[in-house]
């Protein structure tokens, strides 16, 4: 005599001990903060300078990063980028346009965690007047899981 409720029981255990047995990755309780500082302030009309994009990790190991530097283009001109002692020197992106400029940048194999600098940028000053570099569409992602991260980002005033 078969035993169809039995039989079934007895695969749906099975099943459910196969699914269940693999590891479900963790998802990482980090937090990260992108944040604009300057070299000088305040700035000379028609002088260059050169604002630094610094990331602030906790709690996991980031990858790449992504974001976006949002300017006055009527008072500051963008000139160039320098990734000289950058957590993340491998650049995947760079689309300039008046007014912003979009990065994508990714580390060594390494990772990147704590106080790290991403890049530094340098502007000229155009005219006279108060303008604000800030951050948006950012992201960081986790090294090993590509997992977007919370983020806070903040600008400086020039």
């Amino acid at each position: 005599m078969k035993f169809p409720l039995f039989s079934y029981l007895v695969r749906l255990l099975t099943f459910s001990l196969i699914v269940f047995s693999y590891p479900i990755p963790s998802l990482a309780a980090g937090s990260a903060k992108l944040t604009v500082a300057l070299s000088d302030n305040p700035i000379t009309v028609g002088n260059q300078f050169k604002a630094t994009v610094n990331a602030d990790i906790t709690g996991f190991t980031a990858g790449s990063v992504e974001f976006q530097v949002n300017y006055d283009s009527t008072k500051l001109d963008y000139q160039s980028s320098d990734d000289s002692s950058s957590a993340f020197p491998d650049t995947f992106s760079t689309v300039a346009t008046n007014g912003s400029v979009f990065f994508g940048r990714s580390t060594n194999f390494s990772g990147a965690t704590g106080g790290v600098k991403v890049i530094g940028l340098n502007f000229k000053s155009k005219s006279a007047g108060t303008v604000k570099i800030s951050l948006s569409r950012a992201a960081i992602y986790e090294l090993r899981t590509g997992i977007t991260e919370s983020l806070y980002t903040s600008g400086a005033t020039v």
